[in-house]
């Protein structure tokens, strides 16, 4: 992608030993990213790899993988970045349907693929291939445009000045989040401080790296933040450096907010709202006093250039106040998936079930495939999950539909306690029949032990949180 890498040959030219990457408590300038860019390009072309090429890659946090990214965009290439340690059939299934040629790994020579019996990704307009979370089934593969890319960072520069900013790099390069953290600060000649797999997944890890951390940019999801808030007997964490923070990906709870206020009292708040689909679309923005007097977190107004309607269930579009699925479409979004005709000039419906107050203000209330009928009443899971999740004994919930032996539907809730807390499913009814609706209570609730499996972006993998736990059930019946 050339916009980005006349970018980096400019701040090595211009700003040569500023910092672009720090990395492992070592700085690399510009000048020494341009050199192992030019590098890594050299010797990915003596492998084999010409422009063209559609690359599936593995997305390990570190330098090694931005330097890798970039040498395939120097190439002509395009990069397809999968989450470290997927299974083998995942990569293959991605390296096919993106119509890949090769595999590289960090710190290996590029592997040659069998023949893809699909189309290329590589169509002379697509410059990043990222697939969606995979979170409910099979991972979309969604083709980005350098000029979409560029349209993004462009506006990410205008929005927050990163071009003088430590930018917190926490997102692994498959992660949609990773173009704001990496690429938009690397664009602008900041400064990305990555985060490690080793801190990304130990709550105290990550807490002793943001102490000694001068970053004053920090994006994640909300889980992310809630990680850092355990630890109990560990000293409060404060990060006074830090200007602005950004919850992206899902509603943060009273809990979360709370503990960003507490733990970067000097910041600014934006509530980023986006898909992997259309990148950045809303943007909610507030302080620290209006963050804990809020009941909730909306998703705010359109960016500059979004066009934005809200549906009813028959398509039609919904004047001022209303209810129903968010359509989008952004100068940064998506021309179409992989394998699948384009989208051209439509909106992109999300799925998302919002709300419009009204000031125009929007406020996600749910995924469309998370409202659920149950013996005639429409049912909110998020609503379900988010009202167990509520209670204070409570660690994480994962509340599903399930079709039962008389084939009518019944929600069940999965619900982790925190450590060491006493309650019983019986307390739990009893806390969801002072917030819901009687048909809206689980029929079951059940307790579990272990974490709920996440994906590579941090969010809660419910299909497999639910097989994990009747396969278990089965086996230890």
């Amino acid at each position: 992608m050339q916009p980005f890498i006349a970018a980096i040959r400019h701040h090595s030219e211009n700003r040569a030993e500023a910092t672009a990457v720090r990395w492992r408590e070592n700085d690399h300038s510009y000048r020494q990213l341009a050199a192992m860019l030019l590098r890594r390009t050299r010797t990915l072309e003596q492998e084999g790899l010409r422009p063209g090429d559609v690359v599936a890659l593995e997305a390990v946090r570190g330098l090694g993988s931005i330097v890798d990214t970039g040498a395939l965009w120097n190439l002509g290439c395009v990069p397809v970045p999968f989450p470290r340690d997927s299974a083998p059939e995942l990569v293959a299934d991605i390296q096919d349907r993106s119509g890949g040629q090769w595999i590289l790994r960090p710190g290996s020579p590029p592997s040659r693929c069998l023949p893809s019996r699909r189309p290329s990704s590589a169509d002379g307009k697509t410059a990043l291939v990222l697939p969606t979370s995979g979170s409910t089934g099979v991972p979309k593969l969604v083709p980005l445009s350098a000029e979409s890319i560029n349209d993004f960072v462009c506006w990410a520069e205008d929005t927050f000045g990163l071009s003088r900013r430590t930018v917190i790099g926490f997102a692994p390069l498959n992660f949609d989040l990773s173009l704001m953290e990496i690429w938009a600060t690397l664009y602008a000649g900041g400064t990305v401080e990555l985060i490690s797999d080793e801190q990304a997944l130990n709550p105290s890890a990550l807490r002793a790296h943001l102490r000694k951390s001068a970053a004053d940019f920090f994006q994640a999801v909300p889980f992310v933040f809630q990680n850092l808030a355990t630890g109990e007997d560990e000293p409060d964490l404060v990060l006074k450096t830090m200007r602005d923070v950004i919850v992206t990906g899902s509603a943060a709870d009273a809990k979360t907010r709370t503990f960003l206020a507490m733990t970067f009292p000097n910041a600014t708040f934006h509530n980023v709202y986006g898909s992997t689909e259309t990148n950045n679309s809303f943007m909610f923005t507030t302080d620290v006093s209006q963050l804990l007097q809020l009941p909730g977190l909306p998703i705010g107004l359109p960016l500059p250039g979004v066009q934005a309607s809200i549906r009813d269930q028959d398509g039609r579009t919904l004047a001022g106040p209303a209810r129903g699925e968010l359509h989008v479409r952004t100068p940064f979004m998506m021309h179409g998936y992989v394998g699948s005709p384009g989208i051209g000039d439509e909106l992109f419906p999300t799925g998302d079930i919002v709300t419009r107050d009204q000031s125009g203000v929007y406020s996600i209330e749910s995924r469309n495939s998370r409202i659920v009928k149950v013996r005639g009443n429409r049912i909110n899971l998020d609503q379900v999950e988010a009202v167990i999740s509520s209670h204070s004994s409570v660690e994480e919930a994962v509340v599903i539909s399930r079709t039962g032996h008389d084939t009518n539907s019944r929600i069940e809730a999965l619900v982790r306690l925190r450590d060491e807390e006493q309650c019983t499913a019986l307390r739990l009814r009893m806390h969801c029949s002072r917030h819901l609706p009687p048909y809206a209570i689980p029929a079951s609730i059940s307790l579990v032990s272990h974490p709920f499996p996440r994906t590579s972006t941090h969010k809660i993998d419910r299909n497999a949180s639910e097989r994990h736990h009747y396969e278990s059930a089965a086996i230890n019946a």
